[in-house]
């Protein structure tokens, strides 16, 4: 099975939980919403479907610099990058969710 790979957000200190995509995809039984379930949690995904790579997060954090609702200090805190490969299931998720319209 074809899968895509990403990155999500693991939290530290957590035993299988990640940075969700949201207060929407949150799991509200968890203190930061964090989630168990790798289709509510924030992902970076390459346009190209490549492996992303240390610059891409890196991008991803500079670009949180500019936005005053988030803080990429926090994040970087109490998560750290982790490798996921998505089902093609979990890709369309976020996709519709995200509004990523059609990059094929």
């Amino acid at each position: 099975m074809k899968t895509i790979p990403a990155i999500a957000f693991k939290a530290k200190n957590k035993e299988n939980r990640y940075l969700s995509d949201g207060p929407d995809c949150g799991d509200w039984s968890d203190e930061n919403l964090d989630v168990t379930n790798i289709e509510d949690a924030l992902c970076l995904v390459r346009k190209d479907k490549e492996r992303p790579t240390d610059d891409d997060v890196d991008s991803f954090f500079h670009m949180l610099q500019f936005l005053d609702w988030v803080d990429a200090m926090d994040i970087k805190e109490h998560y750290y990058p982790v490798h996921v490969d998505l089902t093609e299931a979990q890709y369309n998720v976020m996709k519709k969710r995200n509004d990523w319209g059609n990059n094929e």
